[in-house]
């Protein structure tokens, strides 16, 4: 997801807890406190990676008694943060912002959206993008982002009977990192052939780091017009959070082949909290089971056909 859509989830955060925490001294150890104690009784992940954070307060609150400086209080937050090896977990900050990065150590592929290659190139919106395939009957079909306004992903219905005249499709998601479930589904819908369950959520809620909800299931349903012929979905380490879930309510039926490289894995479906300070921060809450495809997120789909 990208920080500019998911600043709006803030708006979920509680009341109560941010009345708390700001009537709190503005010392480094009471934002530490806070920081260490929201990750504590909301992150989702301890269990999976095997995480001892009670081993982190340990090691990281002796140090926090003898820092002198924000900026050194930043980067020893931004550690911790970094150490979590999560994308969805993030602390933004003095003007930066934390960040581990799911690219590093990965083969780039990136969008070339070359004239050389595609005809008639027209673009509805910063969201869509779509042209032909020159000397073919296949259309192309980029989506930059699922942030944004519903009524740029609504336009699928306008772009609907040029795909009809098309043979195949070819999707480009590469490069997209995230928004909104619902913008999502505005897409997948057009191309889903079945109702189909494509994953299962549950949320942190509890004191324990094992407490969760029941299982949520997510389905794709058919729209009232579709395309079901071949369709070739483009991806690569940089398709995080709802392009991820895009991607695998997709993956489930047979005319879909994704193409390309391994998704970024990052699923989490962050919760922004605010320390004392001012400071904001974000963590995941949620874990996701791709039950289609046997994994669990933070691991990322490997695609059909690795290019």
């Amino acid at each position: 997801m990208k920080y500019s859509f998911l600043i709006v989830l803030a708006t979920f955060m509680s009341c109560e807890s941010i009345v708390f925490e700001k009537d709190l001294a503005n010392t480094y150890v009471n934002n530490f406190d806070v920081f260490w104690n929201d990750f504590d009784q909301h992150y989702s992940f301890f269990e999976q990676k095997q995480i001892d954070w009670d081993a982190v307060y340990n090691e990281y609150k002796s140090q926090v008694e003898r820092i002198n400086s924000d900026t050194e209080f930043y980067d020893l937050l931004e550690e911790i943060i970094l150490s979590l090896e999560d994308g969805h977990s993030n602390l933004y900050a003095l003007g930066k912002v934390a960040a581990f990065d799911y690219t590093t150590g990965f083969p780039e592929n990136n969008p070339q959206f070359a004239e050389d290659y595609i005809d008639n190139i027209k673009i509805p919106n910063a969201s869509l993008t779509y042209g032909d395939i020159k000397n073919s009957d296949l259309g192309y079909l980029r989506i930059n982002t699922f942030s944004g306004n519903r009524s740029n992903y609504e336009a699928i219905e306008a772009i609907l009977p040029w795909m009809e005249n098309k043979g195949a499709l070819i999707i480009d998601v590469r490069d997209n990192g995230g928004g909104s479930d619902l913008n999502a589904a505005q897409i997948n819908s057009r191309f889903a052939s079945s109702n189909e369950v494509y994953r299962k959520v549950k949320y942190r809620r509890g004191s324990a780091h094992s407490d969760f909800t029941d299982w949520i299931e997510s389905s794709v349903n058919p729209a009232e017009k579709t395309f079901t012929k071949p369709i070739a979905l483009l991806t690569n380490r940089s398709c995080y959070s709802a392009t991820e879930g895009f991607i695998a309510s997709l993956k489930v039926f047979d005319h879909v082949s994704t193409v390309g490289g391994t998704t970024g894995g990052g699923t989490g479906n962050p919760i922004f909290r605010e320390l004392p300070n001012g400071w904001n921060f974000r963590l995941s809450n949620w874990v996701v089971d791709y039950t289609a495809f046997g994994i669990v997120e933070e691991i990322g789909m490997t695609p059909d056909f690795v290019v």
